[in-house]
Parts: structure tokens; C-alpha cells; sequence
């Protein structure tokens, strides 16, 4: 079983045994912007694949007048 988890600051992506034994990382981002899509990852082979999100945004400004 494989689940992701909002660890501060960084998300990490966690293998948990069904069986036995405690969760391992396999996955850690070094990119607090970034974020692992939700449910967005699959694995074939020794290969995983997954959804990277990077929050972007524009500023806006604007002149406030009294009237």
C-alpha cells in the first residue's frame, strides 16, 4: 500500500506494509511549493509515476481612490 502525507514542510510519499512492519518513505520532495497530485501516482515495475502540482500565481495592483 502506498499513501501520501502532508509532512511540515516537505510532502512525502510512504510505503506501509499490509502485513507487517512500520511505513517507509520512498518518496520526499525538497520543494516546499511543490505538492504531490491527490491519488494522481501508479507504479510498474521498479518505476513510479506520479503528479507533481506547483502553485503559481500573478499580483495584481491597483490604485485605490476616494470619492
Amino acid at each position: 500500500m502506498v499513501f501520501s502525507s502532508d509532512t511540515v514542510p516537505y510532502q512525502t510519499l510512504w510505503s506501509v506494509p499490509v502485513d507487517s512492519g512500520g511505513p517507509r518513505p520512498l518518496i520526499s520532495f525538497d520543494d516546499p511549493l511543490a505538492a504531490l497530485g491527490r491519488g494522481a501516482f501508479t507504479a510498474h515495475g521498479d518505476t513510479m509515476y506520479f503528479a507533481l502540482l506547483e502553485s503559481e500565481s500573478d499580483v495584481w495592483t491597483a490604485e485605490m481612490t476616494v470619492r
